[in-house]
């Protein structure tokens, strides 16, 4: 609501010192649904902004879990909760999770990689005037299962967006502040 104190705005430049190049504002929250559900906000927010309000869709991971509120729920990928409150839900363009125990056909890291990826290029290609962000979890999908992305997918991932200008929302609830060895998922793949 426009106030702050001294301690927030000191903590929030360390914070954009340590954040993945090109990031410089920060926003706080209360939980990481609350933080997701802002960061769509923003993209919608930020399309209509720059004069493109039809980009308000949004694309996710299948297997993703983003949190409890609606907007979370709709970019998560539980299937209990898209029963129970599915008719709360937004429609969202699901992609495959690249997760090689549960991929059909194939174990192979580089093959489920490249298939997963032409599915993501298919709906970024097919839906890009109306995508206004992509999210996922970068690295490792925690609460599926510990299901890890292959080397190279986040970065490709990021290629894409750019190429199709889609923002991408990366949720590092999960995986940011050192989980995974790097202050951010993120920069395994800069």
């Amino acid at each position: 609501l426009g106030l702050s104190n001294v301690p927030a705005i000191e903590f929030a430049e360390k914070l954009i010192e340590i954040a993945p190049r090109g990031l410089a504002r920060v926003f706080y929250s209360d939980s990481g649904s609350e933080a997701v559900e802002i960061a769509l906000k923003m993209a919608y927010t930020y399309w209509r902004q720059s004069g493109k309000p039809e980009k308000k869709k949004l694309a996710k991971l299948t297997l993703a879990y983003h949190g409890d509120t609606i907007g979370s729920v709709s970019v998560g990928g539980i299937d209990l909760f898209h029963e129970i409150f599915s008719s709360l839900l937004f429609e969202t363009y699901a992609i495959p999770s690249p997760y090689r125990y549960r991929w059909p056909g194939t174990s192979d890291p580089e093959k489920l990689k490249k298939e997963s990826l032409a599915a993501m290029e298919e709906v970024l290609s097919r839906h890009h005037q109306e995508l206004a962000a992509f999210v996922m979890e970068p690295l490792i999908q925690g609460a599926a299962g510990m299901n890890d992305q292959p080397a190279g997918y986040i970065s490709r991932a990021r290629e894409l967006t750019k190429k199709y200008n889609v923002l991408l929302i990366f949720d590092e609830v999960a995986t940011g502040f050192g989980r995974t060895g790097r202050m951010f998922a993120a920069d395994h793949e800069a």
